[in-house]
């Protein structure tokens, strides 16, 4: 019954939390080299949709049997486990690993430093202008936008289809995330690496449409669980393989000077886009029902299907090899 406290405790863990994903960003693609950027997405993926999985199972039982306080303080001591490791662990020989720690910053980082704000603000607004990242940041949206149809269609189509509760929703969504995040962390990263991040966005993309035209074209079927539990596993799987090479491009358009803050500019249009799909489903009459939601994510797939099609990416990290040779059909 106090709003106010648990609103601004809600307000204090999700800045924390956005601080560690922009820090955590940043990490990965400062440090990772371009052949270990596929694992290092999939491990990135595979890892999140784990965690997710994982927290959910190990909340409710909790929750269950000694309260909700208890389940927060096993979430404090996770995230405590994660701080000892990250102080004990440092990113280039040498440096601190406290700010009052004997070290120094390494001559990578040195050599690509902005050392002020204004100049970081600046070279990170004209690269993200550039034409070729501009249609990046609209494909990432429509990114956005899949996944957050992806969430709205399923509980929806589920519950008032396949008369699925909420225990079996939540059953679903367990093991959904666990199926993708253990193929991401096995395979997903060597099977992108292998076929190519561009070809192996295109590929699941094909997939994941093909598999949406299956469901829109199986309304009947849709009260058959086990129906409606091998599309969404597929499409929850697809999504992921499509994040993986999403994330490498994400990283490779993202100059060593300014790559933190770029990333977390990319990261934060894919989040806009989940939220995009949540006011396009309360504004328009024909998103209101599952089956138009279907087929207007088919559409907006199909757009960012022509874009990685037609429109040559970087193969490398952009500001580290000279110009013209930054890009491959």
């Amino acid at each position: 019954d106090q709003i106010l406290i648990i609103g601004f405790a809600a307000l204090i863990v999700n800045t924390a939390t956005v601080f560690q994903d922009v820090a955590a960003d940043g990490l990965t693609v400062d440090i990772l080299l371009e052949d270990e950027r596929a694992i290092g997405g999939s491990l990135g993926s595979g890892g999140y949709s784990l965690g997710v999985a994982a927290a959910a199972a190990l909340a409710g039982a909790l929750v269950y049997a000694f309260g909700i306080g208890a389940a927060y303080l096993v979430g404090a001591l996770l995230l405590g486990c994660v701080t000892i490791y990250m102080v004990f662990t440092l990113e280039r020989e040498g440096e601190r690993r406290m700010p009052w720690s004997a070290g120094s910053a390494s001559p990578v980082s040195q050599s690509f430093s902005v050392g002020a704000w204004w100049p970081l603000v600046k070279e990170t607004l004209q690269n993200t202008i550039k034409p070729l990242h501009l249609v990046w940041l609209f494909f990432l949206v429509i990114r956005g936008l899949t996944y957050g149809f992806l969430i709205i269609i399923v509980p929806l189509v589920a519950t008032q289809y396949g008369n699925w509760d909420q225990t079996q929703l939540n059953n679903f969504n367990a093991t959904s995330q666990m199926i993708s995040a253990i193929v991401a962390i096995t395979i997903g990263g060597i099977l992108v690496r292998w076929i190519g991040s561009q070809r192996s966005i295109i590929l699941f993309k094909i997939l994941l449409i093909s598999g949406l035209v299956a469901l829109a074209m199986l309304t009947d079927g849709w009260s058959d669980s086990r129906i409606l539990i091998v599309l969404f596993i597929i499409a929850n799987l697809l999504d992921t393989m499509i994040s993986i090479g999403s994330t490498v491009f994400n990283m490779r358009f993202s100059p060593p000077r300014i790559a933190a803050t770029q990333f977390s500019i990319f990261m934060a249009l894919k989040n806009q886009g989940i939220t995009l799909a949540g006011i396009l489903v309360a504004s328009f009459a024909f998103l209101s029902e599952p089956l138009g939601m279907i087929w207007f994510l088919i559409g907006c797939l199909s757009v960012g299907l022509l874009i990685v099609l037609f429109v040559s990416f970087p193969r490398r990290q952009v500001g580290t090899e000279p110009a013209g040779h930054e890009t491959a059909t």
